[in-house]
């Protein structure tokens, strides 16, 4: 299992170095990864879009994602965009 905690900023500016972070973490992933959202105060476009290829990229790898802590704001604002069947989002 890995878990992948997301910063207080999730945007443009994060994302690149969050990308070299996180890809170690995948390619290690076997079954099951947690994404925890506690901390995350903001987020925009590309940080959804970056959840949004994350998710992806271990589904194809057949893990299964699981949210903790999910952020209001996050589930409210990837609602809004139409994402959170991408990012396989429930409250």
């Amino acid at each position: 299992m890995a878990t992948f905690t997301l910063p207080e900023k999730l945007t443009a500016e994060t994302v690149v170095e969050l990308h070299m972070a996180f890809s170690q973490k995948v390619e290690s992933c076997d079954s099951k990864a947690v994404i925890d959202s506690g901390e995350l105060i903001e987020t925009d476009l590309l940080g959804l879009q970056f959840l949004a290829v994350l998710v992806a990229d271990l589904a194809r790898r057949s893990v299964v994602v699981v949210w903790d802590n999910l952020s209001i704001d996050l589930y409210q604002s990837a609602d809004e965009l139409g994402l959170c069947g991408a990012l396989q989002l429930e409250l």
